[in-house]
């Protein structure tokens, strides 16, 4: 008798098995589909996480810089001044009033730890721009500071200036005038329902005590937000409420100018006095960043944030302002004297 052939069919049929319980090429092709339709739904929420983290940031950046405000207010009786205008540094040697010719970004550096900042411009004579100065000068307007940046909007880094115009330090030793960088800030002072912008106070080779401007000694009383071209607003003049008036908010930009300086309302450095660039007013409701949208000249709040554009009230608290927020409503709340009550559920 012929030995069976039983063991040799059994292997046959294990292969066989092995083969069927293997992938094919459609299966493979199948299972990468879904991988990707998976991976195509996460990345929205991945996103979305990241965002969210980036907007608490800027939050979070405002809500310092409103203590800032506070903390200023607490120790000189009256918020940052605006300063003199866009030619204008800062400088340590001059005080916090309108003899003081930087702006509020400049002015909160001792209240947000930056006092080294604020120094650089210190040379012991308030009354001459020295060749001293002009380097601090510089070197301030050229030093990013992480608080003043919106990391949903750009990286925090100096940027190119290529607008006209000079500033006290463009001339120093160390300034090239083929490659000139400026520090930018994201976020702008309310200077009420109204827009004030007069070009600032011209600068010129010395420093007069009280620059002549287009406004009188009565600044306060003729504008209704919190800092302006040579302001000293105490906390008593906001008669509406500390809680019912914008601070500090978010700043309108062109996307396609948020790194290239050729926008006139982000074309000039942190440091320097009242100009659109750190200034903006409740005159028209905050739009959000658009690609190709030119608002340069509206004095416009915005921001990048799908929603609404983050503001810090006058009592530190901060608060999502709808894109859509009602025109009167975001008047109102820009001027601090207007005797008009928002409630909450209209933000």
């Amino acid at each position: 008798m012929f030995p069976t052939r039983g063991p040799l069919e059994a292997r046959k049929k294990q292969l066989n098995d092995f083969g069927r319980k293997g992938f094919t090429l459609v299966e493979l092709l199948v299972v990468i589909a879904i991988i990707g339709i998976l991976i195509g739904m996460l990345l929205p929420a991945v996103q979305s996480v990241r965002e969210a983290a980036r907007r608490t940031d800027c939050n979070n950046n405002l809500r310092q810089i409103g203590l800032g405000f506070m903390n200023h207010e607490s120790s000189f009786n009256h918020y940052p001044t605006g300063g003199w205008g866009y030619f204008w540094v800062g400088d340590a040697d001059r005080g916090t009033g309108r003899s003081q010719p930087g702006g509020w970004l400049y002015n909160i550096l001792p209240f947000i730890e930056q006092n080294a900042l604020h120094g650089l411009t210190k040379d012991g004579d308030p009354d001459t721009i020295t060749v001293e100065q002009r380097e601090g000068a510089r070197e301030t307007a050229i030093t990013p500071l992480g608080i003043y940046y919106c990391p949903s909007r750009r990286a925090t880094q100096a940027y190119p200036k290529v607008f006209d115009g000079l500033f006290i330090g463009y001339n120093s030793a160390n300034s090239d005038p083929d490659n000139v960088v400026l520090a930018r800030a994201d976020y702008a002072v309310n200077v009420g329902d109204t827009w004030p912008y007069a070009g600032g106070l011209s600068g010129g080779s010395s420093m007069p005590p009280h620059p002549q401007g287009p406004f009188s000694n009565d600044i306060v009383n003729q504008f209704n937000g919190i800092s302006f071209v040579q302001s000293m607003v105490p906390i008593a003049s906001v008669l509406d409420g500390t809680s019912n008036t914008y601070m500090v908010g978010e700043k309108y930009l062109n996307p396609d100018h948020y790194a290239t300086g050729a926008s006139g309302d982000d074309n000039e450095h942190w440091a320097s006095g009242f100009n659109n660039d750190q200034y903006r007013s409740g005159l028209y409701p905050p739009v959000k960043d658009t690609r190709g949208l030119d608002l340069s000249g509206s004095g416009i709040f915005g921001g990048t944030h799908p929603g609404g554009v983050q503001f810090v009230f006058c009592d530190g608290s901060v608060h999502n302002i709808r894109f859509t927020i009602d025109e009167s409503v975001h008047s109102y709340l820009a001027n601090r004297k207007d005797g008009e009550v928002v409630p909450n559920d209209s933000l």
